[in-house]
């Protein structure tokens, strides 16, 4: 109804909100734009379902203004509920010349052409040249770590910090450690959020030493929240320690200090002690039991895999044993994984176990190796 006078002439539209592509409807936004009489839109990029937070839809939109067709560019930032309506084949004019033809360079996966690429003066070909590197096979951490380091483009330290996540190494962690003070919001909002995921007692007092900003930005507070009760309690609170006294804004205030001190050390151990003691009381309801072990597939807390693993190590009930193996596969990020990988490649083999708890273990050790 709200088309009957607004004809939109734009002929790419992207909608980053909830419903807005919901074909499988009677109607929905993508529909208005692409069938009303007299509009110009030719494609609509839009979503069918619930939009994801903290996804960066939009990665790769730079190549549109180099003349990438739309379904070229969509390709390499799929998500499952996003999708594209009308046209994929339409693509602007060129706004810039990058040095070649965008489209045919989308089918080069020669190494050699995109690590040139990652001094192109466009940070979109350097955004797609970080993402074929990661995807080559090829060891190329040290180049993206590198360019991250040195790139004065926000999007671009972006793009190498979600690229480095696919290596899952020690360039990913330094790249975290950096980004976590990076002045491009979405950067260290993404870095905070991985640092949780992620949990290498390295970038404990990192964490801390953001946390301890002030004027930080809203959202890279509140995922500090979160992020803070997946760390290690004692490296956190090691840390506070030995950072605070550090920050001048904080120095001359006992008060503060303890309201800050009490603050990290609620942050770090509230959560994770209750989670602790619901995973080993099998006596409680079970549904509840389970409820609080799928909140660990977004929360993981690293801590608790040793314990975790023991249990899961022989034979016991095989719905407790397959909901841990299933959360577990959640973990690929954290530094835990490898450990994780092996106990569930020694679980997935091991014939004294239910095929069902087998099966989850080799799933949990393909997510995870």
């Amino acid at each position: 109804e709200e088309f009957a006078d607004f004809h939109p002439q734009c002929k790419l539209v992207s909608l980053d909100a909830c419903y807005n592509g919901s074909f499988h409807l009677d109607e929905s936004i993508q529909e208005g734009y692409l069938f009303g009489e007299g509009n110009g839109t030719l494609v609509v990029m839009g979503n069918s379902v619930n939009v994801l937070q903290n996804k960066w839809v939009s990665h790769f939109i730079g190549l549109v203004g180099l003349g990438a067709r739309v379904g070229n560019m969509s390709k390499y930032g799929a998500f499952l509920e996003a999708h594209v309506f009308g046209d994929p084949t339409f693509a602007f004019t060129p706004g810039a010349d990058c040095g070649f033809d965008i489209n045919k360079a989308l089918l080069d996966n020669s190494t050699s052409f995109w690590k040139k690429q990652l001094d192109n003066p466009y940070p979109a070909i350097q955004i797609v040249a970080m993402d074929k590197l990661a995807e080559s096979g090829e060891d190329c951490s040290g180049l993206i770590l590198e360019r991250f380091k040195t790139s004065k483009s926000g999007i671009v330290r972006l793009a190498a910090l979600e690229e480095l996540k696919k290596y899952h190494n020690d360039d990913y962690v330094k790249a975290l450690e950096l980004a976590l003070s990076d002045a491009h919001e979405m950067t260290q909002r993404f870095a905070v959020i991985q640092t949780g995921k992620c949990g290498d007692p390295r970038l404990a007092a990192p964490l801390v030493r953001t946390a301890l900003t002030n004027l930080l930005p809203e959202r890279v507070e509140y995922e500090l929240s979160s992020a803070l009760q997946l760390m290690d309690s004692t490296l956190v609170m090691n840390a506070f320690d030995s950072i605070y006294p550090t920050m001048g804004c904080y120095r001359n205030d006992p008060v503060l200090y303890r309201q800050k001190r009490e603050w990290f050390h609620r942050r770090c151990t509230d959560m994770v002690s209750r989670i602790e003691a619901s995973m080993f009381d099998l006596e409680q309801d079970r549904y509840d039991w389970i409820m609080d072990m799928r909140t660990t597939r977004n929360n993981p807390y690293h801590i608790l895999v040793p314990r975790e693993l023991e249990y899961l190590a022989n034979p016991a009930d095989e719905e407790y044993q397959t909901v841990l193996w299933e959360a577990l596969g959640w973990y690929n990020l954290s530094y835990q994984a490898p450990v994780i990988a092996t106990a569930a490649k020694k679980v997935a083999d091991d014939e004294r176990f239910p095929e069902k708890v087998r099966q989850e273990a080799l799933k949990t050790y393909n997510r995870t190796k």
